[in-house]
């Protein structure tokens, strides 16, 4: 989507806010798997929705002022130290790009900026998203933000969102449907293909006979030689998705399965053609990076510049 999408989006949603109100949204956080890996991140679609960002830890602040809609995005900003840890974080220059969001603070800023709105009394009220199926997860972070809200401001009004959003977002915009008849055309032509190699006797995943899947190479704890083979599999199978003019968008040893001594790449819903997102450069980049970190935690000696240099070279 263009940034256009998203920015109507806000301002729609803004026409609810009387002078004086505030809205919070947030993308939300990867949930702990064990000690040393998280579960994959998937972003909260009402910040999708009027954002673009696909980015943990983040949130959007918006206020009305003067019938104006002030905007600042809260995000991590991007640290070298800390993204060989944590993944690639997207720069103030990407996130505008996507969202159309000119204010961007870290996120460090946020509680203290909310605060001193609501301090000041420059906010009455404080919208945030209150997801009815979130209080049947572990961690609910708009209702234990809207907990701290109140027992610091408790003059403050909180209203919920999510019915505004919710009624938003079943009336699809022109682009949406767009997205959606692309969308069909590319399943459909990956179904066209999938039959034409179909074959009685084939099995429809892959895995042994016995009807065990294949493991992902992130819950394998590979010997040296095979972690070694598994990511230079990797790497190759990268190129091949450049050189047809497209980046998967979320690689690592999640979306690898290792068979047989092959490495299988999985899970496109996310892939970019170069063609059409001048960004896609940049998810190389963090795909790159994924993939050389995840494959370090097998004991592999990465190099993330040489793998992004072949990737690019073609």
């Amino acid at each position: 989507m263009d940034k256009s999408f998203f920015s109507k989006n806000r301002q729609k949603i803004g026409t609810h806010m009387a002078d004086n109100e505030a809205m919070l949204f947030f993308s939300g956080e990867s949930l702990r798997k064990s000690a040393d890996e998280d579960f994959p991140f998937f972003t909260n679609r009402n910040f999708l929705y009027l954002t673009g960002i696909k980015q943990e830890q983040s949130a959007l602040l918006l206020q009305k002022r003067d019938d104006l809609i002030i905007e600042c995005l809260f995000v991590t900003k991007p640290d070298l130290e800390r993204e060989v840890w944590e993944g690639r974080r997207f720069t103030g220059e990407e996130i505008n790009e996507i969202s159309g969001v000119e204010g961007i603070e870290d996120i460090d800023n946020m509680n203290r900026t909310i605060n001193e709105l609501l301090s000041f009394r420059n906010v009455t009220t404080l919208w945030l998203c209150f997801d009815a199926l979130a209080p049947e997860r572990s961690f609910d972070i708009e209702r234990e933000f809207a907990k701290h809200i109140q027992n610091r401001h408790p003059h403050i009004v909180i209203k919920n969102s999510y019915p505004l959003l919710a009624k938003m977002r079943k009336i699809k915009a022109p682009e949406e449907i767009d997205a959606i008849r692309k969308a069909m055309q590319i399943t459909d032509a990956g179904i066209r293909r999938l039959m034409r190699v179909a074959k009685p006797g084939v099995m429809e995943f892959i895995g042994d006979e016995h009807g065990n899947p294949a493991p992902r190479v992130s819950d394998l704890r590979l010997e040296k030689a095979e972690a070694d083979e598994a990511f230079r599999q990797s790497v190759q199978n990268l190129k091949r998705i450049v050189d047809s003019g497209r980046v998967h968008g979320d690689y690592s040893t999640f979306n690898i399965l290792w068979h047989n001594e092959k490495a299988v790449v999985i899970d496109f819903p996310q892939v970019l053609e170069f063609k059409n997102n001048r960004n896609a450069d940049a998810f190389l980049e963090r795909d790159v990076h994924s993939l050389c970190k995840s494959f370090m935690k097998q004991g592999v000696k990465a190099d993330e510049a040489k793998v992004l240099k072949e990737a690019r070279a073609g």
